[in-house]
């Protein structure tokens, strides 16, 4: 290579465009795993961190409330109720600092916000709802608070390795990307992503929300089990 810069240095070229043509290899450096090579990792890295919060905040929310030695001292038959109105009361409180954390954050780090807020609003009640189910089941089935938290924690912790907003899924091995996607926290992190940075709207998460409410058909299901089991020992007790 350096005999042909200096042939052509020799015949009047500059020694710059003479090493562009006699090594026309571009070298630089990328990060991996970016395929846009220009995207802020901010823009997904605070999103992810404030999901991590708001899952535990709706698990723990409920857990600490007691729901398993206070609020379901109650007859089989009003289970069903109690256990609704329990689950909407915590939901509804942690839902509304959810969404203005959410809120605040876009605005304070100048994250972009390209979708739909009410699309923003709804998938962030859609997801604190089911974790309100899932920790009130938990907490029904632990009979004990403490536990029931640590339970939730557990649950949390392999949704921070895995969520998909350090590095993303489609580089993880097969087995990882199926365990990422089966987690309750992972399809709210990705509709989240889509709705603030791409502007993705409703048609754009039909993978995102068949999740989501695959999630709520199992944390109902949780719940009401978990609470039948709960005033069923309640009934056992108060008849021996």
């Amino acid at each position: 290579m350096s005999l042909a810069v200096e042939k052509m240095r020799l015949r009047g070229i500059s020694e710059e465009h003479a090493r562009d043509t006699a090594m026309p290899i571009s070298m630089q450096t990328r990060t991996l795993f970016n395929p846009a090579f220009n995207a802020n990792y901010a823009n997904f890295l605070v999103l992810g961190f404030i999901a991590i919060a708001i899952q535990l905040s709706a698990l723990l929310a409920v857990s600490q409330a007691g729901a398993g030695s206070a609020a379901l001292q109650v007859d089989a038959h009003e289970t069903r109720l109690a256990a609704a109105a329990h689950v909407s009361v915590i939901g509804g409180m942690v839902w509304g600092g959810a969404w203005a954390t959410v809120r605040l954050s876009i605005s304070y780090f100048g994250l972009p916000m390209k979708g739909s807020e009410g699309l923003l609003a709804l998938v962030i009640l859609w997801f604190v709802a089911n974790l309100a189910a899932l920790g009130f089941g938990i907490t029904c089935l632990a009979r004990d608070a403490v536990f029931a938290s640590e339970v939730c924690a557990i649950i949390t912790m392999p949704n921070f390795l895995v969520s998909g907003f350090t590095w993303p899924v489609f580089a993880m091995p097969g087995a990882i990307q199926i365990l990422a996607y089966a987690l309750p926290m992972n399809p709210f992190v990705f509709a989240l992503s889509k709705i603030s940075v791409m502007g993705a709207g409703f048609a754009d998460l039909r993978f995102e929300l068949g999740l989501l409410a695959a999630w709520s058909v199992a944390a109902a299901a949780v719940a009401v089990f978990g609470a039948s089991r709960l005033t069923g020992g309640i009934s056992s007790e108060a008849a021996s």
